[in-house]
Parts: structure tokens; C-alpha cells; sequence
């Protein structure tokens, strides 16, 4: 089958006398040191607010506690669940539950006390911390070289 004109023609060639390509061509050379302005603006105005900063800002090092016990909001919630956990802490201890779990944690303490629990500690366990002093002497060593 021949191959047609369209094949071996350029797509130079072709776009050379579109008007549509033309107006592209057009737009995007006005278009972009615009969009490229206006976008480097807008980034800098971004960067520059004041929800910005105080989104990206780092924390404070220091621990901030608060006694939620204290708050008007959390205190009553948790006097109430302190007072239905002492109302129900009687029938716990003599329910089918609680002998259960000693049970159970009385046969997790027998298999953690075996040879097989002591393979599953060490397997889980994760590694110890490098020494401060290991480190320590690994770069004074490296800056004497």
C-alpha cells in the first residue's frame, strides 16, 4: 500500500499555516511570563500570611499539660465515667469476665516464662540503642583521619 503525503510530510509542515497553531503560539508567549508572575506573586503572598506562618511554625519544645478533670467543658464527663466505673467495679470483680481474663493472663504469664515465649520476646523485642560513648568514639575516630 503507498504511503500517503500526510506520512512523509513534517508536522512542521503541516501546522505551518494554522491559524488555530498560530493563536496558540500567540497566547502562550504573551500568556506565560504572565502566569510565571502571577504565579511567584501569588506564592509570595501565600508564604507571607499570617495562617501560613502559623500553620508551618514549629512547635514550642516545652510539654504544655492540662488537667482536663479541671476544664468546665471535659470535667463533668469524666466525673460521671469516674462515678459509673466505681459503681460497676463491684460487679466486675465477681463476674465470669474477670475470671476469665485472670485466666488468660495467668496462661500468657506461664508461655511468656517458656522457651518459646523467650523466642517471642527476643523475635518482637526491638534492637537496643547504640551507646552515646559508641558513638561518640566512632566520630572522634572519623575526625582523626
Amino acid at each position: 500500500m503507498p504511503a500517503h503525503d500526510s506520512d512523509t510530510t513534517p508536522k512542521s509542515d503541516l501546522l505551518a499555516g494554522s491559524k488555530t497553531v498560530a493563536l496558540l503560539q500567540s497566547v502562550h508567549e504573551t500568556a506565560a511570563p504572565r502566569l510565571s508572575t502571577l504565579g511567584s506573586w501569588t506564592g509570595s503572598i501565600i508564604r507571607n500570611s499570617l495562617i501560613y506562618r502559623w500553620l508551618t511554625t514549629e512547635p514550642e519544645p516545652e510539654v504544655i499539660v492540662i488537667d482536663l478533670q479541671n476544664t468546665h467543658t471535659i470535667g463533668p464527663f469524666i466525673t460521671l465515667l469516674d462515678s459509673i466505673v466505681d459503681a460497676l467495679v463491684p460487679y466486675f470483680e465477681e463476674s465470669h469476665l474477670k475470671s476469665s481474663i485472670d485466666v488468660l493472663a495467668t496462661w500468657a504469664t506461664t508461655v511468656a516464662d517458656s522457651r518459646i515465649g523467650h523466642l517471642l520476646v527476643r523475635f518482637f523485642e526491638p534492637p537496643a540503642a547504640p551507646d552515646q560513648t559508641e558513638q561518640t568514639n566512632h566520630h572522634d575516630d572519623s575526625e582523626r583521619n
